[in-house]
């Protein structure tokens, strides 16, 4: 992609107007009394506790983003599947939006900004890490990666606290944040952080400038050795997800198969494969629940 091409250009365009969709159905449920709040019960005698209500609330904002979006997909045509994702996932919601009759696959981190914070609130928000964001783009550079800011304060009666309203949000996509507004939190390693979560400048930029940029920060804050290793195992990872898929396709024709059968079959494709290597995809595979064993040796897609 050149900058300034029809590519980039038609990119940056489209990625506004799928957030702008987006954050309209957002808005339109912040705006009725009937969706805009998270109401907790507990049988404390504070019901839920005030000063800590900003650190419980992320995993209800996120259930509560994928219900509203999994709601309107029943009256917005548009919208094709929803998919609420693992917390070790990149992406908390997955969404498959249809446009102009083009299907755009959409992930989206949210975040929650607590008005406990006052005029703090989405400040410093972290974001997703440096080790976890690079490769994803090198290997789906035409990816949309939206965060969802959700803005939200306590619900309190009779000095107690019920829960949150939904008070307000914002939304962007992390590859065109403007480069002041993006920074490393020291703390946390890699870990990126925004200056306000709730009010966010989109630049346009080409993929790999975004890579570019993100490299720059790094070695500015670590070293060029220490990105070379990062780099070297982001390529490890993705091979050992490229065998992986290989395994499942194999497993699919002819399951069930014992580890020394995968093997002669990938053997095939790759004739210096190790046993280390099939090891660490069966692994993959075995941790996100794709495949199990039978009779304590084969090997089958968990179904």
């Amino acid at each position: 992609m050149q900058k300034g091409g029809y590519k980039m250009n038609h990119h940056f365009q489209t990625s506004q107007r799928l957030q702008k969709y987006l954050i309209d159905i957002i808005k339109s449920a912040l705006s009725s009394s009937a969706t805009n709040s998270v109401e907790i019960n507990t049988n404390l005698d504070c019901n839920v506790p005030e000063k800590d209500i900003h650190k419980i609330a992320g995993p209800f904002i996120d259930e509560w983003t994928y219900e509203i979006f999994n709601r309107a997909s029943s009256t917005h045509t548009n919208i094709k599947s929803v998919t609420s994702k693992e917390s070790s996932s990149l992406e908390d919601i997955y969404i498959s939006l249809e446009l102009d009759g083009i299907t755009y696959d959409i992930l989206i981190d949210v975040k929650s900004a607590s008005l406990a914070k006052g005029n703090n609130a989405g400040k410093g928000s972290n974001l997703t890490s440096f080790r976890k964001i690079r490769p994803f783009y090198i290997n789906n550079p035409d990816a949309f990666f939206f965060i969802l800011s959700i803005e939200h304060k306590s619900i309190i009666n009779n000095n107690k606290c019920y829960g949150f309203h939904l008070v307000d949000c914002n939304i962007f996509d992390l590859k065109y944040v403007s480069e002041s507004e993006l920074k490393f939190n020291t703390a946390m390693g890699d870990q990126f952080q925004i200056s306000n979560s709730m009010k966010v400048t989109q630049t346009e930029r080409t993929t790999d400038e975004f890579v570019a940029l993100i490299d720059k920060m790094f070695l500015n804050k670590y070293s060029q050795d220490k990105l070379d290793k990062l780099i070297v195992t982001e390529e490890a990872n993705r091979h050992t997800a490229i065998i992986s898929e290989e395994i499942i396709s194999i497993l699919c024709k002819n399951e069930p198969l014992t580890k020394i059968n995968i093997l002669s079959y990938l053997k095939v494709l790759y004739p210096d494969i190790s046993t280390s290597q099939l090891d660490k995809s069966i692994k993959l595979l075995k941790d996100s629940n794709r495949i199990q064993t039978i009779n304590r040796r084969d090997y089958v897609i968990v179904k």
